[in-house]
């Protein structure tokens, strides 16, 4: 059935099939490979086995000799004399997209590969391998373009994202030398940092945050307006977000809380909850007014400033349940407790949890995991064991739900259920109860922690 199918499209659409081929790959629409989520299918069709079959499909004279465009037709007969040329002008378009446009360095890179290891008759590239510093450069030059202080700033970028770190310096410097692009120098901080040449990094974070400024005029796009102030707001969050959490590193406190303040005051919607985390631990590590600052932050971010319907805080105590890989977040609901209990505030975070619960309803994780914080708040800081544990019952007679996706967040809140349910019943049974104390003692312990996985 998939022959008669294919024969009668050779033979009945030929030309429009050659036209389509051409207009793909002569005349790239790049959309259809853009795609960050799943590039491997894109890249791994380019190949020798695609090129023979194109060329199969374009080796009919009497098809080519009907079609009008005289550039079409003049690079069909260039394929079928090199084969190899089928690729070239799209690795020429995605080359231009990575090292003069800002597009994802490893998946155009990669692609820009695959069409020269055609044009050397090699197998595509293996994606999980990590390609060596020669190869990525001979990858780079091959669209000939001129080695600017953009081309040096994204080829330092791919180098960096392969752990080529030292290559990556000498790149993003020799682009710095030759204009003082504001990404390069935020990217060259990074690779500093990852190289723990942690003042270095700070040193450059800091001139960053000091020069930062966006093109004076707003653009417009195939997509709008494009807006440099809110462009500004998101670079100078992720930058003031990244320094926060290097002072962090380094044992300051104190600055950190400066850093992640402002950087919360821009209001970014993509950076930050994370700074509005790391904030309130830094403030758990300082030595003075912690309580009552913790207490101020929570506040402060209990507003609504893009109008979508939900509060900071909100999203910030949603995403608590996501992001505990950055830090030990399933604490930072007893960190709020104990805030809220040293400055007589617990009505407020209890009708917070409230209000979050009801505006979550028709969703399953979020109200669990919703529900497992304020039975926390009910057993330890409220003296209302009996809401307590009917919340417990309630998580823990969910066995499935329907968000598979967030399945392992589901079950870290359940089984933080069943612990405390079951503590709650053995403590019971023994008549023996633990003082507040002992909770607020587990919140010092975390100012000893000194580090922060994951977040760089």
């Amino acid at each position: 059935m998939m022959s008669s199918v294919r024969d009668y499209a050779l033979s009945n659409w030929r030309q429009e099939t050659i036209v389509l081929l051409c207009q793909v790959f002569l005349r790239a629409n790049l959309e259809m490979c853009h795609s960050y989520a799943a590039p491997e299918p894109v890249i791994e069709f380019i190949n020798r086995e695609t090129m023979a079959l194109i060329i199969f499909i374009f080796d009919e004279k009497e098809c080519v000799n009907t079609i009008d465009d005289t550039e079409i037709r003049g690079w069909i007969r260039l394929c079928i004399e090199e084969p190899a040329q089928v690729f070239v002008p799209l690795g020429r378009e995605v080359a231009e997209r990575w090292l003069i446009d800002s597009w994802d360095p490893v998946f155009c890179m990669f692609t820009v590969l695959a069409v020269v290891n055609v044009l050397h008759g090699e197998d595509p590239p293996v994606l999980t391998a990590v390609p060596p510093i020669d190869t990525i450069l001979e990858v780079a030059r091959w669209a000939q373009f001129e080695e600017n202080a953009i081309w040096h700033h994204h080829v330092g970028s791919c180098l960096s994202f392969f752990e080529h770190y030292d290559a990556a310096i000498e790149q993003l410097n020799t682009a710095l030398a030759l204009e003082p692009i504001w990404r390069a120098k935020r990217n060259l901080a990074e690779v500093y940092w990852k190289k723990d040449r942690l003042k270095d990094s700070l040193r450059l974070f800091r001139e960053g945050e000091a020069q930062y400024a966006p093109p004076p005029t707003n653009l417009r796009t195939e997509h709008g307006i494009h807006d440099f102030e809110k462009e500004k707001a998101r670079d100078l969050a992720e930058l003031r977000k990244k320094m926060g959490l290097l002072y962090i590193q380094l044992g300051d406190h104190s600055s950190a809380t400066c850093s992640l303040m402002r950087s919360i005051e821009l209001w970014d919607f993509v950076h930050i909850c994370t700074p509005v985390f790391l904030i309130i631990r830094a403030l758990v590590a300082s030595k003075s007014s912690r309580d009552e600052r913790i207490l101020q932050v929570l506040k402060m971010v209990d507003r609504d400033p893009w109008s979508y319907n939900e509060t900071v805080l909100s999203r910030a105590m949603k995403r608590n349940f996501e992001d505990w890989d950055c830090w030990d977040n399933t604490q930072l609901p007893l960190v709020y407790a104990v805030s809220a209990k040293r400055c007589n505030d617990l009505e407020w975070l209890e009708c917070k949890y409230q209000t979050l619960i009801e505006e979550n309803s028709g969703r399953d994780i979020d109200m669990i995991c919703l529900n497992e914080s304020l039975a926390h708040l009910y057993d330890r800081f409220l003296g209302e064991e009996g809401k307590a544990i009917l919340i417990w019952k309630s998580i823990i007679a969910q066995y499935r739900v329907p968000d598979s996706i967030r399945y392992e967040t589901f079950c870290r809140a359940r089984n933080r259920a069943v612990a405390a349910y079951g503590y709650r019943l053995l403590a019971n049974g023994l008549n023996w109860e633990r003082p507040i104390s002992y909770h607020i003692g587990a919140r010092e312990d975390l100012r000893h922690r000194d580090s922060v996985p994951g977040e760089q």
